[in-house]
């Protein structure tokens, strides 16, 4: 026997061109990653001026879960025995110091029956309750 005849192909012609076909495909698709991950890296000041025009700047949430926002004040009253400092702060003429009066008065004397009773905290007076009063609520008794 001849030797080449007693050499056996490891692969038929259409294995080797099915091969060739898929080693393509793989380059084809490599190369077309690495372009597309190329292009950021050349224009850069187009994607840094994009993400900059969407920027926001950052603000730090400190309002409490349940806490009355400015939105909401028009259409809801707060509850003057549950509601945090930052919810009373909305109210007009309460800033942070009258608004923790009214807190430690509520936990020293409990709960308001009223909303008249607000007049017994210090620095509220007649014309500050009426200023609030169709803004707030004792809630329910």
């Amino acid at each position: 026997m001849p030797v080449n005849e007693m050499r056996r192909e490891l692969f038929s012609r259409s294995e080797i061109r099915a091969l060739l076909f898929l080693a393509a495909l793989l380059l084809i698709g490599g190369a077309t990653g690495i372009y597309q991950k190329s292009r950021a890296v050349v224009y850069p000041d187009v994607i840094i001026t994009h993400v900059q025009s969407e920027a926001r700047p950052i603000v730090k949430q400190t309002r409490l879960p349940g806490a009355v926002t400015a939105e909401m004040l028009g259409k809801y009253k707060i509850n003057i025995n549950t509601a945090s400092a930052d919810s009373l702060e909305l109210l007009p003429g309460i800033g942070p110091q009258l608004a923790q009066r009214i807190i430690d008065f509520r936990i020293q004397n409990g709960r308001f029956i009223k909303a008249d009773d607000l007049i017994n905290v210090r620095g509220i007076g007649s014309a500050k309750l009426e200023a609030i009063r169709n803004m707030i609520t004792p809630g329910d008794q």
